[in-house]
Formats: structure tokens, C-alpha cells, sequence
């Protein structure tokens, strides 16, 4: 059963919220990278690191990894093609 929800909140209120979801999740992305590159180089398995993000094993932990840095790598390729995009900008 759906729940109807009358929203009181403005069409700019609520798409400035996405922005902020969008700024939070490459905040979160870029603590969880670096905290995968942490503990590796502390010698804890990708096992290990799977259990505490959620994952099924430690092949997933470090395909995760490996999105994340392919995400990071292509955010710096953009700003190569195009120097005056923003982070903010979509």
C-alpha cells in the first residue's frame, strides 16, 4: 500500500535537496576510497573490508574500490575536457 504524502515544500526546495544528495554521495564516495586504500595498506583482506561495507565477499569489496576510482578518474578527466566545470555542476 503506497502512503500518500501531501509535500508542502517548494519544486526549488526540494531539487536544491537533490543537489545537496548528489554532493553528499561524493563526499561518502571519496571517504569510503579512501578508507579502502587505508586499510589495505594496513594489510586487512578484502574479506575483511567487505564484511564492515555490506558486501557479499572480497571480490565485491574490491570491485567496489575499483568503481570508485574509475568514478574519480573520470570526474578528472572531465575537468580536463572541460576546465570550467564546476562540482556542482551535473
Amino acid at each position: 500500500m503506497a502512503i500518500r504524502w501531501e509535500d508542502p515544500a517548494a519544486e526549488e526546495d526540494i531539487t536544491d535537496a537533490l543537489l545537496l544528495c548528489g554532493a553528499y554521495r561524493k563526499r561518502l564516495d571519496a571517504d569510503e576510497r579512501l578508507l579502502i586504500d587505508m586499510t589495505r595498506r594496513r594489510g586487512i583482506s578484502w574479506a575483511e573490508i567487505a564484511l564492515r561495507l555490506g558486501l557479499r565477499d572480497g571480490r565485491a569489496a574490491e570491485e567496489r574500490h575499483h568503481q570508485l576510482i574509475a568514478e574519480r578518474v573520470g570526474e578528472f578527466r572531465m575537468r580536463l575536457l572541460d576546465p570550467e566545470r564546476t562540482e556542482s555542476a551535473p
